[in-house]
């Protein structure tokens, strides 16, 4: 469940939100999916979190910088990207 990760109490020691983000939105979004039977509910519980999460980090997840520092969009085929044994032989 993504609460473990982007829930603001989960920002303490031990946490696994490592990013220490914070949004009360968010954390009412999520809350509320977690005790949530219904399926189109908790559908909506979540995309209302991920608009908040979109809106803070709109723009810094667009694109990714390989090893050898090449940035590329964020929607590349992973099976695109060089090696890393490319740059670094064994060996070297």
């Amino acid at each position: 469940d993504v609460r473990d990760y982007w829930h603001s109490p989960g920002t303490g020691a031990g946490s696994l939100n490592f990013s220490g983000w914070s949004n009360p939105q968010a954390d009412q979004a999520l809350d509320t999916a977690l005790l949530t039977l219904d399926p189109g509910s908790r559908a909506t519980e979540y995309a209302t979190f991920q608009d908040a999460f979109a809106q803070v980090w709109q723009g810094a997840l667009d694109v990714v910088e390989t090893h050898n520092g090449v940035r590329l969009p964020i929607d590349i085929n992973v099976a695109q990207l060089p090696s890393p044994s490319e740059d670094y032989p064994a060996g070297q």
